[in-house]
């Protein structure tokens, strides 16, 4: 009786939860007609470790970008990768750019490694196997100046399997629960792939010099640092997504999100503990309700809480994505809602063991 009150409990805050979360997502942008022409210079900075196979998707997209109305350099800064990416930059590419040696090891040493040697006053930073929109310099150009601009992200599903269409489906997720708390000014997430921010107020918060025994975690803590600053943060509206590759195997997909999950323990603003409850109690109630039915402590009728929570994330997703302009599929957001608990559960469960790497 106490955990069917429960989870009758948690189905009707996550619910409200994701409602207002939509609700946020309608409200229109404030209109202008003229684009911000604020003189910017911005430096995009790429780290990268072995990815090789990646870069030519990512160098081929910023051959492809629409030239912008400010100075643009790109800074791509090695770390001590052990395969053949020289021969990927040729005379051919229509960009200026420079190749540059981390001064570390890891993600965030070859980040401030990129932003000490950027001339820009801001900076922007992708990731090796990401492929931009054609309009990102000028969707950046027109957008408003403030000190952090946050760009949606989305895992690409191009290849038709499964695994990759639950991995986009995910970050569909994430997608409308980021912008829509960077819309009231409580962010609880951003992705380096698709990240625009001051380099002053880089400097001022201390770059990433408080979370360097964190291997991961660079745009998150960067984000809370802003934050807790309180410079302006806001999300790059009207913006097409930066698409990056997903992970071809369960295995990667766990132990990545596993890092990810990791990086977020410490300290959290209020809001985003809360948040992550909710998520954390309605998804452990699915999973217990389902392992009961299974092992006869339950009544059958208990299966209906997964169904109901898939039906609720599927309607979520079909929202943020007509909202967004993306591709979306019933049957397979379904699917995706079905497994999604056990997944969550294990990552959950896995974080608190592993550790986690570049």
């Amino acid at each position: 009786m106490y955990f069917q009150a429960l989870q009758i409990v948690s189905f009707i805050i996550y619910a409200a939860v994701l409602l207002y979360v939509l609700k946020i997502l309608r409200r229109k942008s404030p209109f202008r007609s003229e684009p911000n022409n604020t003189p910017v210079s911005l430096s995009v900075i790429v780290p990268f470790k072995n990815e090789a196979s990646n870069l030519p998707a990512l160098l081929n997209s910023i051959c492809e970008l629409k030239n912008p109305n400010f100075d643009v350099e790109f800074i791509f800064v090695n770390d001590h990768s052990e395969d053949d990416f020289l021969d990927l930059f040729s005379s051919d590419l229509n960009f200026p750019y420079s190749i540059i040696e981390s001064n570390g090891n890891g993600k965030k040493e070859a980040l401030q490694t990129g932003i000490e040697k950027a001339k820009g006053n801001y900076i922007a930073t992708t990731d090796a196997d990401c492929v931009l929109p054609s309009n990102w310099l000028v969707d950046i150009n027109d957008a408003e100046k403030n000190d952090m601009l946050i760009g949606p992200v989305v895992v690409s599903n191009h290849d038709g399997s499964f695994l990759s269409d639950f991995q986009y489906f995910e970050s569909i997720v994430l997608l409308g629960l980021s912008k829509s708390t960077i819309k009231i000014n409580k962010p609880i997430s951003a992705s380096g792939a698709n990240l625009i921010f001051s380099k002053k107020a880089f400097q001022d918060v201390g770059g990433y010099d408080a979370h360097t025994h964190q291997k991961s975690g660079d745009d998150y803590f960067l984000l809370n640092d802003f934050y807790a600053k309180g410079y302006s943060i806001s999300w790059l509206d009207n913006a097409s997504p930066v698409y990056t590759q997903p992970v071809n195997s369960v295995k990667k997909l766990i132990r990545q999100k596993t890092r990810w999950v990791r990086k977020t323990k410490g300290k959290m603003p209020f809001h985003t503990v809360i948040l992550g409850a909710v998520i954390l109690l309605v998804n452990f109630t699915v999973v217990v309700s389902t392992l009961g039915v299974i092992v006869g402590y339950l009544p059958s009728v208990f299966l209906i809480a997964n169904l109901l929570k898939a039906f609720i994330d599927v309607l979520y997703i079909q929202s943020v994505s007509k909202n967004e302009g993306l591709f979306f599929c019933f049957r397979k957001a379904f699917l995706s809602g079905l497994i999604y608990p056990f997944y969550f559960a294990t990552v959950s469960v896995l974080s608190l063991f592993r550790g986690s790497d570049w």
